[in-house]
């Protein structure tokens, strides 16, 4: 009999292979005609739930769940550059992060210039013919300084260079990056979303992106 309630916390669903009826019911999910599922790698029914909430706590049009924080800005780095592509990136990001881009986006042929990011004009000026896209931190981790997002937003936008704005250290209760200009924002779920320590995760939410990687709808 349905219950006339429902549980307070989402179930948990503990399987990585998916049952169906017949091979026509596979192809359907597969080529995405049908929802549902099909391997564990390629998702999940929690990991929608999340996508689906946090796309909704950014209004952001969509977002994809990743592993861990490093696991997201490794999805963007192979999801949106491209060898020969330019970078403008906050001096202060998180030094794995920041280490991340230098070697191996240099690795694969991506320059990045790191630049002051409490400097709006200076973000500007670094900008190139080849620039595709500027990182910052919304506040920064761990010195905690600001980005004046709305005094880069529209000149990036009029360029069609995209803003990625990790917001980890505010949270959308604090801060939602999208209604302020940003294309791409992505959290850790280790910092102020969790709050405990004890989860390791992380997110891209997409706004006016077009961003050519996983969290396009």
């Amino acid at each position: 009999m349905p219950s006339a309630s429902r549980p307070l916390t989402a179930p948990i669903y503990q399987t990585n292979v998916y049952v169906f009826e017949d091979m026509d019911t596979v192809e359907s999910v597969w080529e995405h005609k049908k929802p549902g599922f099909v391997y564990g790698r390629y998702g999940t029914a929690n990991h929608t739930m999340l996508e689906d909430l946090v796309a909704a706590l950014e209004g952001a049009e969509a977002a994809v769940a990743c592993a861990s924080g490093m696991g997201a800005t490794t999805a963007l780095l192979f999801g949106l550059f491209e060898r020969g592509d330019h970078v403008v990136a906050a001096r202060d990001l998180y030094g794995t992060t920041a280490a991340f881009l230098s070697d191996e986006g240099r690795r694969l042929g991506i320059a990045t210039d790191f630049v002051d990011a409490t400097d709006a004009a200076g973000i500007l000026a670094a900008l190139r013919d080849n620039t595709r896209a500027v990182f910052v931190e919304a506040i920064s981790n761990p010195l905690l300084r600001l980005v004046d997002l709305p005094a880069i937003a529209g000149e990036l936008s009029r360029r069609r260079i995209e803003l990625i704005v990790d917001a980890s250290m505010a949270s959308p209760a604090v801060l939602r990056p999208i209604e302020h200009g940003a294309s791409i924002v992505m959290h850790s779920l280790t910092k102020f979303i969790s709050g405990h320590g004890d989860v390791t995760g992380a997110w891209c939410s997409a706004g006016r992106t077009r961003w050519r990687g996983c969290a396009t709808p």
